[in-house]
């Protein structure tokens, strides 16, 4: 069994989703979300926070939250370590001359230390410096002062004033971090029945080729989101636009879907896309053919 981060990793990846993504979708620093990856929980301050970005990275990847904390759960659990304690055995001190050898050591270094500092003292007088003054008039009478500097009265302007260019201007450029989309689209599939798995919808029998005798073509998708919003599916024939639905979809993975009959008249190239207002998420093609002969086909 992979490890946590390990799982959670080929997940996403099969997802093509990046780091980024998740931390725009779940709110968790991107560093962190490397740090689950890595297996290194230790920084996620404890184990409740642990389970808690856990729980929410697996709803965002929308695969059961439960098998995310049991692998986490197994992986710290500590291994079970066997310790043998070897016997302790009594270490006897011999009595007598060996107490008394340290003694005679510490005298021994007493008594050498404080005959080099006998010897390391001074025995002379030190002697005075002599006076810096002169003793005497006539030596007085031969020392001279310096002359004092003269000033120079002349003080020289320029002509001309000297202009001091002003400093450039030093334009910081923000780093720019392009933000990924506000919807993303996990599923987009085409097919003819919808049903319940568990707690959610899905696709069961898929198709890209329809008959024109009343059958039903669903459109389903999946999408991740970090907000409330809408997103439109445009079911368009010949080129032409057909019919269009808004749906809202919820944090943090939705699934929706539409529909339509295919009646008689409706055979040819089909198209259906997913778009956030006018910017197209996904796109599928299929098949419309004529019921066959004897069939009753609806009408308009």
């Amino acid at each position: 069994m992979d490890s946590p981060g390990k799982y959670l990793r080929a997940q996403r990846e099969l997802r093509n989703l990046s780091l980024q993504d998740i931390s725009y979708f779940t709110k968790i620093r991107e560093h962190l979300i490397r740090a689950i990856e890595e297996d290194r929980f230790e920084l996620l301050t404890s184990a409740v926070y642990a389970k808690g970005f856990l729980t929410l990275y697996a709803r965002c990847l929308d695969i059961d939250p439960d098998e995310v904390i049991s692998r986490y759960q197994k992986y710290i659990a500590p291994p079970e370590i066997s310790v043998q304690v070897e016997p302790q055995h009594e270490v006897r001190v011999p009595k007598g001359r060996a107490v008394s050898r340290p003694f005679t050591i510490c005298v021994s270094i007493f008594s050498f230390s404080f005959l080099l500092l006998m010897l390391a003292l001074p025995t002379g007088r030190v002697p005075s410096r002599p006076s810096e003054k002169p003793s005497s008039i006539s030596d007085r009478r031969k020392v001279k002062t310096a002359p004092a500097l003269e000033e120079d009265p002349k003080v020289i302007t320029p002509k001309e004033p000297i202009e001091v260019a002003p400093p450039k201007e030093v334009i910081a450029m923000s780093s720019f971090t392009p933000q990924p989309p506000a919807f993303i689209v996990l599923e987009a599939s085409i097919g003819s029945r919808i049903e319940w798995e568990g707690s959610r919808l899905a696709l069961t029998e898929k198709c890209s080729e329809f008959s024109c005798d009343n059958q039903k073509a669903y459109f389903f998708t999946r999408i991740m989101t970090p907000r409330e919003g809408k997103i439109t599916h445009v079911w368009l024939w010949n080129g032409k636009e057909f019919y269009r639905r808004e749906i809202e979809v919820k944090p943090p993975a939705w699934s929706v879907y539409s529909y339509i009959v295919l009646r008689s008249p409706h055979a040819g190239n089909w198209k259906v896309e997913a778009r956030d207002v006018d910017k197209v998420l996904a796109t599928l093609s299929f098949k419309a053919s004529e019921p066959p002969a004897g069939s009753s086909g609806g009408t308009l």
